[in-house]
This record gives C-alpha cells, structure tokens and sequence, in this order.
C-alpha cells in the first residue's frame, strides 16, 4: 500500500493517469473520465485527511487503497485489451470474421452477423468498421437508440477521419426512423 512512501505511490498514478489519457485519445471517453475522476477524488481526500487533518486512519487508508487499485486495475485491463487485440487468434482471423459477419447481414441474418461482430469487438474495442458495422445491425433489428450510441461511438474513435462521411450518412438515416422492410423498388 506504500502510505508513507512519495515515489510508488506517485508512478502508480502516474500509470492510472496515463491509461485514462489513452482511453480519452482512442474515443473510450466514458471509461477515461471515470478514472479520472477516481484518480482526482482519491487523491484529494488521502491528501486532505493526511496533511490537512493529519489522519491516518480509514479515509486516508481508503482513498489511497482506491486510488492505487483504480490505476493498477485499468493500467492491467488496458494491457490485456493491447495484447488480446495483437496476438489473439480472433485477431489474426479478423478480416475473416468481418467477412463472414457482413455476409451473414446481406442475407439478413442479424443474429449470427451481430455475434461476429461482438467477437471482433471483444478482441479489439477500437475498431472502427466493426462497430459501424455492429451499429447497422443493431439498426435493423429495431434497436435505433443502440445504433445511434454505436455510431457515436465509432465518430469517436475514427481518429483518422476515414468514415467521417459513412457514419454521419448512416447516423442520419438511423436517425430518420426504422428500416423499411418489403418495399419494391422504384421503377
């Protein structure tokens, strides 16, 4: 727990800091903010109880238990998340699920094509195309409010700007209501 010692305690924040910074620069903003603001409200209460009330009892002992497990926690979670996303073996095939996936929802089969697309969500959360892709499903399936998030999410983590203009056709047309089934096409 290192209570009295500046320096583990300072590199473990460090590190809690740092994978919220990463998370709010790879659009996972929910999960960035949330740790930080762990970090900032642990740390503060351990620093008040300990050089304003000068406690050492269970509110500095709880907020520097919070704080250091907080950054451990995420800093592991995001490590695994990089790793799982380079070396899994669903990485290796995600051009093949993908593919299979996008077949399954030409064919209209949205079940099959949604668990494909979570599994290449599971292994990389960062993946643009596979949450269009999810985000589409979920359109036509009925589930709109699900979709709209998805697309949000995907504007959020398109860091190089190239879906920019496909997610914000298809939000639009999420946006204008359900998916017209069984209609003929003009002639």
């Amino acid at each position: 727990m290192f209570p009295d010692q500046f320096l583990p305690n300072a590199a473990i924040c460090a590190a809690g800091l740092a994978t919220a910074i990463f998370w709010l620069r790879t659009g996972m903003v929910q999960r960035g903010f949330a740790l930080l603001a762990a970090l900032a409200i642990a740390t503060d209460v351990a620093l008040v109880a300990r050089f304003v009330y000068a406690d050492r009892g269970a509110w500095f002992f709880a907020a520097l238990w919070l704080l250091q497990s907080a950054a451990a926690l995420a800093t592991a979670c995001l490590l695994v998340a990089l790793a799982r996303r380079r070396w899994s073996a669903d990485a290796r095939r995600r051009d093949e699920l993908f593919a299979a996936g996008f077949q399954h929802y030409l064919r209209d089969e949205l079940s099959p094509a949604r668990d494909l697309f979570a599994r290449i969500l599971r292994t990389n959360p960062w993946d643009v195309a596979a949450t269009v892709a999810m985000a589409n499903v979920c359109w036509r399936q009925g589930r709109r409010a699900r979709a709209m998030r998805l697309m949000q999410r995907a504007r959020r983590l398109d860091r190089g700007s190239g879906y920019t203009d496909f997610i914000g056709e298809q939000s639009r047309r999420i946006g204008q209501g359900p998916v017209r089934r069984g209609l003929a096409p003009p002639n």
